[in-house]
């Protein structure tokens, strides 16, 4: 049987854990969980797998199970792939530069979840945009340089992480990465590598909504037309 993971019906964290099956080339399936209408938006779907255990120490979402194999907490996941699919660095040089910037990211990315799920006010997304968002992009600019991935010259999973939160952010704002040229040159780089870009062709890819639907921002799907114009065509 593939591997199962499990996650709600948004994209929000799982997407880094897809990008690294797909660039695997791996086969796997998903257990889909939505949230009740407002005003309750209810759990139960989840909350009664929850209850069951699933076999996982720490029941959450995402989770995967792969045979007798289960595993909770996304980076857990993140990093048992990575390491399956040879998606992880191989020196302690590149070590030190990949979890530096996985745990700069958890900051980052967490910073547009505030504001897309508590914080959604016209006043606190300017400053996000004027003064949040140039500061991690300005930092992850001078640390990515002139190489072409995190950690050297093949592709890590942190990669994916950094092109994922990079991707939220281009939905709030389609042009922030005007100034950043080696940051939209990754982005491209990401989505020109073969299994990536066959994954972002199939039904498998799912690009919206980023946040749940009880998000003030991130779930209207007049949203995503900033990110991807060619939508609203199609609508």
């Amino acid at each position: 049987m593939a591997p199962l993971l499990g996650y709600w019906l948004p994209r929000g964290y799982a997407q880094i854990l897809r990008m690294i099956m797909a660039q695997g080339g791996a086969e796997w399936d998903e257990k889909v969980y939505e949230l009740g209408d407002a005003p309750d938006f209810s759990r139960d779907q989840w909350l009664k797998d929850k209850a069951d255990g699933l076999g996982l120490d720490f029941p959450n979402l995402p989770y995967y199970i792969d045979g007798d194999l289960k595993i909770s907490q996304t980076m857990a996941i993140a990093r048992h792939l990575a390491r399956k699919y040879g998606l992880i660095a191989d020196s302690e040089e590149a070590n030190i530069r990949q979890d530096m910037v996985e745990y700069q990211l958890l900051d980052f990315r967490q910073a547009l979840v505030n504001l897309g799920y508590r914080e959604w006010t016209e006043e606190n997304k300017q400053k996000y945009i004027t003064e949040v968002l140039p500061t991690h992009l300005g930092l992850f600019s001078k640390f990515l340089g002139e190489r072409e991935w995190i950690t050297g010259e093949k592709v890590n999973f942190v990669d994916f992480f950094l092109y994922d939160v990079l991707d939220w952010n281009l939905y709030l704002v389609p042009d922030c990465l005007k100034d950043y040229a080696n940051l939209d040159a990754l982005v491209k780089r990401v989505e020109e590598l073969p299994s990536i870009k066959a994954w972002m062709a199939s039904d498998k890819y799912r690009s919206w909504p980023l946040f749940n639907k009880i998000a003030k921002w991130g779930t209207d799907p007049q949203d995503q037309y900033a990110r991807l114009p060619a939508l609203a065509n199609k609508n």
